[in-house]
């Protein structure tokens, strides 16, 4: 058993069911799955992907587009897309051929990403749909098998997600609080200020008392003199 067995079977799931695909249009749709699948054939992956993204913006439960465009995103590697178009046709209300088609790709999509545990969920789901699926039972006992062999990388990893938004938390928090400690930093730089310009305004009433004082000071002592002048 190995990994590139459990891909070329993936290949060839999904190759049959697109031409499958086509006899479901004359039912549901839709020139953007036929020219999708054309795209799809060529190893347009780009083009496929808009075409099956328009049918699936016309009709979000269509089981083809979405299936579909998993296959697209799997040819690209970009495995977490695929998950999520794979999780969609396999809700859908479609015949148990086909959900098994979805969640035995789905199995194979968690099998790139070493998610034995998840694809082993994946490629059982499979087999209820398909009991004899052979290709199914053969990526089943390979995952089971690379998850007994490897348990604790499994923990390992989903640790290290766990981790990696831990940190991220951990960040956002840091910067919070260094934008905070900033923001603390400039009202009491605003706060001194405020002091300084009351102390001044404070100095300035005093002076202004004493000037006030001394000239009342002067004046009476003016006041007496002259008194003092009148009673002599």
């Amino acid at each position: 058993m190995n990994l590139k067995s459990i891909t070329v079977l993936f290949i060839s799931t999904f190759s049959i069911l697109l031409y499958l695909s086509s006899s479901l249009l004359a039912q549901t749709e839709n020139k953007h799955i036929r020219e999708g699948n054309k795209e799809f054939d060529n190893k347009n992956y780009t083009n496929a992907q808009v075409n099956y993204t328009t049918a699936i913006n016309q009709n979000p439960l269509s089981f083809v587009a979405n299936y579909n465009l998993g296959n697209t995103e799997f040819a690209q590697k970009k495995y977490e897309e695929a998950i999520k178009q794979y999780s969609n046709s396999s809700e859908q209300n479609v015949s148990a051929e086909y959900l098994a088609k979805s969640n035995y790709n789905l199995g194979n999509t968690y099998m790139q990403q070493q998610k034995f545990k998840e694809a082993v969920a994946a490629y059982k789901k499979s087999l209820k749909y398909k009991p004899n699926d052979a290709d199914a039972k053969y990526n089943l006992s390979y995952a089971q098998k690379k998850l007994k062999e490897n348990p604790q990388d499994q923990e390992n990893k989903n640790k290290k997600q766990d981790k990696s938004e831990e940190d991220k938390n951990q960040e956002n928090k840091e910067n919070q609080n260094k934008q905070e400690n900033e923001n603390n930093k400039k009202e009491a730089q605003n706060q001194q200020i405020s002091k300084q310009d009351a102390e001044r305004i404070l100095k300035a009433i005093e002076e202004g008392d004493k000037k006030v004082q001394q000239k009342l000071a002067k004046q009476k002592g003016k006041s007496t003199k002259k008194k003092l002048e009148k009673d002599w």
